[in-house]
């Protein structure tokens, strides 16, 4: 009866550890799909950024430069052309013809570069840039900005 007892308390021990372990093993599972999901919906927003950039670009424009960025709390790509400045995301997308930009500037260095874009008919701001190319496309614009009355 004893040794009975005993097997019985060693087999709920036993339970309780198959038990835990399986606990960890399905939320880790939980995790991974969870992942997988995000990878899937990050590879569906990329195909329809590259979609509507594929329209919205013309056939005598080029495209010279691209970069994440953020936009009105939008994730997208800032696309640099040679006509123009092209913020593209899944619900949000601003274009700053060249000849409508009066200045640009860089602000922020540490925590990511905000490109500040002045236009004729108002102001624009992208964010979430890495400090360096930031400043790379603020040059860019500034060579090709006519009258040079862009701001440093």
């Amino acid at each position: 009866m004893q040794r009975l007892a005993e097997e019985i308390e060693s087999a709920a021990r036993n339970a309780e550890t198959i038990r835990r372990a399986a606990r960890a093993e399905t939320e880790q599972a939980e995790r991974d799909l969870a992942g997988a999901w995000a990878d899937r919906r990050a590879v569906e927003e990329t195909r329809a950024l590259i979609r509507t950039l594929s329209e919205l670009v013309r056939d005598d424009e080029d495209v010279i430069d691209m970069t994440p960025g953020i936009s009105a709390g939008h994730d997208g790509v800032l696309v640099v052309t040679d006509q123009r400045l092209l913020f593209i995301s899944v619900r949000w997308t601003i274009s700053f013809p060249y000849e409508q930009v009066s200045s640009v500037g860089v602000k922020g260095k540490w925590f990511g570069a905000r490109l500040a874009v002045s236009t004729t008919s108002g102001n624009g701001a992208i964010s979430g840039i890495a400090p360096g190319h930031a400043a790379e496309i603020a040059d860019l614009v500034r060579s090709r900005i006519t009258g040079e009355t862009a701001a440093a």
